[in-house]
């Protein structure tokens, strides 16, 4: 038995996270916004307006705002340029849209710009920086990933490194006589909340510069910042078994080249996929296909992130319990009268660890149980032998026991957070 789980904040989940909105094809219903999808309460559903032969939740998962360099420049990006290097939007040269980033560095200066507002990203997450880069001369155009509140740069591996010399992160290009844009990608790691100082959220800035005066200009266009996606989660349906839904990813809005990552089985109450590797891409959605006419499609809670494991299996299976939410009156009698039950079988679950070294302990208490704050924020916990999935929080306090001098023992435990999409007796 191996348990995944996603956890860390209200930032695990990569729908609604960026500044990109969250469409859907068909039509939202009034009272159900698409917003719920990815409120971190189910209970509150997003629902379609009506059934459709062909439905889709579709998400933008890049968390760069505005790589296109569309909008008011000084907006989203701040002027970081030196000596008579200039950084300014140019309508002549792009690879798409209306504009690019040019970067004149001059014969004593750097012309660069950063992020007014960090994207603020959580230690050990994965991305891919990818832009399209065009260089008229010979020198060093490129994107430094940067840690504001460490104030260093990362390389690819997630390792600090000065603002100075060729060590520099993200993506840079070599010679380009052609002087045309070329696609540059770099994937990388951020650090550890060790090698963080005990942070468990960072700012991260993405700095496009241009540094050698050997360029005539540099041009940056199309900056994406996306996250490594394993993991989907349909928390809380009402979909027929008719309906074959399908999770697919493109890096083309259009859906032109779509892949089909996962054909999913439907079940109640929550549906989910694990890939056996991670995605880097920028669109992803949820097609639902020959869902009846006649009934309206709901969900409490659309997840997709990336979904750790942790070192150490359970011992044995699980223990879960079933409960009805309900108003409850005990008469002096000592008669017992039922008044609104609820429609919602609620879970909860618990896993046993014994025997561990404390190491083992020490990840299962700092990655689940402090990261969400002990139960402050959500965590999605799947346990593929059962074949089950979980929304829910974990208690308020988590008990260790030493046993013995190599022995340790712990249980996570995860209340199911309530919705009201799933009528199931």
């Amino acid at each position: 038995m191996t348990l995944h789980y996603m956890s860390g904040g209200t930032r695990f989940n990569a729908v609604g996270r960026g500044p990109n909105a969250v469409t859907v094809s068909g039509t939202a219903h009034a009272s159900f916004p698409i917003a719920n999808m990815h409120s971190y309460r189910p209970r509150q559903p997003f629902s379609w307006n009506a059934g459709a032969t062909d439905l889709r939740a579709i998400v933008d998962v890049d968390l760069c705002p505005d790589g296109g360099f569309e909008g008011t420049l000084a907006t989203e990006w701040q002027d970081s340029d030196s000596g008579d290097g200039a950084s300014t939007q140019d309508s002549g040269v792009k690879s798409a849209g209306t504009y690019s980033l040019k970067l004149v560095p001059g014969a004593s200066g750097v012309a660069a710009r950063f992020l007014v507002n960090s994207v603020q990203v959580r230690p050990g997450e994965r991305f891919t920086v990818r832009a399209q880069i065009r260089q008229d001369g010979t020198g060093e155009v490129g994107v430094r990933i940067y840690i504001q509140e460490m104030n260093q740069a990362l390389n690819p591996s997630g390792a600090f490194v000065t603002l100075s010399g060729d060590a520099l992160s993200g993506v840079k290009t070599s010679a380009d006589t052609s002087a045309a844009f070329e696609l540059k990608t770099q994937t990388f790691t951020i650090p550890t909340r060790a090698e963080l100082g005990g942070a468990r959220e960072v700012g991260l800035l993405l700095w496009p510069y241009s540094s050698d005066s050997t360029v005539t200009a540099g041009y940056v266009d199309e900056l994406e910042l996306i996250p490594e996606i394993n993991t989907l989660a349909v928390v809380g349906n009402n979909w027929p078994g008719s309906v074959a839904p399908v999770w697919r990813s493109d890096d083309d809005s259009a859906f032109g080249s779509a892949v089909t990552r996962a054909t999913l089985t439907i079940a109640k109450p929550n549906i989910y996929s694990l890939l056996e590797t991670g995605i880097y891409a920028r669109y992803w959605d949820v097609k639902l296909t020959g869902f009846p006419n006649v009934d309206v499609p709901r969900m409490g809670e659309l997840v997709m992130g990336y979904s750790e494991t942790l070192a150490a299996a359970p011992a044995w299976g699980f223990e879960r319990t079933y409960r009805r939410e309900q108003l409850r009156f005990n008469t002096p009698e000592g008669d017992v009268h039922t008044d609104g039950l609820s429609d919602f079988r609620r879970r909860s679950a618990r896993w046993v660890f014994p025997s561990q070294a404390e190491a083992e302990v020490t990840e299962a208490l700092d990655e689940l149980i402090e990261a969400c704050q002990h139960g402050e924020n959500p965590v999605v916990v799947i346990d593929d032998q059962d074949g089950d999935c979980i929304f829910g929080r974990v208690p308020p306090s988590y008990t260790v026991t030493h046993a013995h001098v190599e022995q340790w023992r712990h249980e996570l435990s995860l209340i199911e957070e309530p919705h009201m999409v799933w009528i199931d007796g």
